[in-house]
């Protein structure tokens, strides 16, 4: 036959049967149910869909049991009726779950398309700023097109300058502040700041 003479075929499983056996054993030896129903609250939408598949489970069995209760002798109903609520909160849960881990998913999505809006509008801004800057610091005009002092006042009549200029905008900002609170006046208190 095939066999050379010193090998002995000897009956049992083969290395690759022995491999993935080894697998197997390895494999169950990790699975801790306690462990896992102990971290089932930390699981993304279990507490919901949980409620969802206890409330289906509920409903069903008790709705089969009502009207199936009558036609069947009580020992024929209630294991029915059972069966079905086992059925029916298992179902419910894995709906339940699918559907909220499908609006997680979205929400995720749509909240990393936001922030790279948002990015690149930052980006768009700052780009927007420099230009400005630049053709600011060319004419000699701020972002709002107010003349930016660049000369250097000396003396006594420089700082009485300075200090006149200082003194006319606290005035107009402190007329903007008070112009505020006056149309603010009409507002509810939540919608000054809006």
């Amino acid at each position: 036959m095939a066999q050379e003479e010193g090998e002995e075929r000897t009956p049992g499983p083969s290395r690759q049967q022995q491999r993935s056996l080894s697998d197997y054993i390895t494999a169950t030896k990790q699975i801790n149910p306690l462990q896992d129903l102990r971290n089932l609250p930390s699981k993304p939408c279990a507490r919901s869909s949980f409620l969802y598949g206890i409330v289906a489970g509920t409903a069903v069995g008790c709705l089969r049991f009502m009207f199936k209760g009558r036609a069947l002798a009580w020992s024929h109903a209630l294991p029915n009726a059972l069966n079905w609520a086992v059925v029916s909160f298992g179902g419910g849960s894995i709906v339940a779950w699918h559907q909220c881990l499908s609006k997680k998913s979205a929400e995720q999505s749509r909240m990393n398309a936001i922030l790279a809006e948002l990015k690149a509008r930052r980006e768009a801004q700052l780009t927007d700023d420099k230009r400005e800057a630049r053709r600011s610091a060319k004419a000699g005009t701020g972002k709002d097109g107010h003349v930016v002092k660049t000369k250097i006042v000396m003396g006594e009549k420089g700082r009485e300058l300075l200090e006149l200029e200082e003194k006319k905008e606290q005035r107009l900002a402190a007329a903007a502040r008070e112009e505020g609170r006056i149309q603010d006046q009409g507002k509810p208190w939540y919608r000054r700041w809006g």
